[in-house]
């Protein structure tokens, strides 16, 4: 019996290292670094991101035919703005076509107090992924003074349903958070949080 008592110890002290440490797998359940306030190499505030209101908005591109080149979030930094306005946008959608006609009137306004709009487009009239001609019938109709690029791999559909367009988010231009996420057009209510985000100067 003795021999067995032996042998049982053996077994239970194998399972006890086994479940205790040493198996090289924590790194998997280990918690993500807080990066908060951190930039990466190319100066953009770290990740991790996310797509909700208070979390980082990842470094996105669109490429804008007015300069033949693609842009991305990161180039917008660093000038006077202090809140980016991202509208998603497509050619079928009524209210986004509404909401384009009256965003150089929001942009007359808010400019001065610190917002960027940029406007984005991702698909056409026929739901067609959105081209330089469709940019340009676009800008023919809606007259912007502010800036449209295309959306072209659409990368905004990470954050909302392309049948709610159009989508209007509010992104802190220092640390890249998202401050707001909307659906759908109400300038009443767009305009009430950015008299939060951007007071007149007293």
């Amino acid at each position: 019996m003795s021999g067995i008592r032996v042998i049982l110890v053996g077994v239970l002290f194998l399972a006890f290292a086994c479940t205790s440490g040493g198996t090289g797998d924590e790194g998997d359940t280990a918690p993500q670094a807080d990066m908060t306030g951190q930039l990466d190499a190319s100066g953009y505030p770290a990740g991790p991101y996310g797509n909700e209101e208070g979390q980082p908005l990842a470094n996105l591109s669109f490429f804008d035919p007015a300069l033949a080149a693609n842009v991305s979030l990161g180039d917008l930094r660093g000038g006077e703005a202090k809140v980016l306005m991202i509208t998603s946008s497509a050619g079928w959608c009524g209210a986004c076509l509404q909401e384009a006609i009256v965003m150089s009137a929001l942009e007359a306004t808010w400019a001065p107090r610190g917002l960027y709009i940029m406007y984005t487009l991702f698909q056409d009239w026929n739901g067609g992924a959105a081209d330089q001609a469709f940019w340009t019938e676009w800008r023919e109709q809606t007259d912007p003074s502010y800036r449209v690029v295309l959306d072209q791999d659409f990368v905004l559909g990470d954050y909302f349903s392309p049948d709610a367009a159009p989508l209007n988010m509010l992104v802190d231009l220092e640390t890249m958070k998202i401050l707001r996420l909307e659906t759908g057009f109400n300038r009443e209510a767009l305009e009430a949080a950015l008299e939060i985000l951007l007071p007149a100067q007293q």
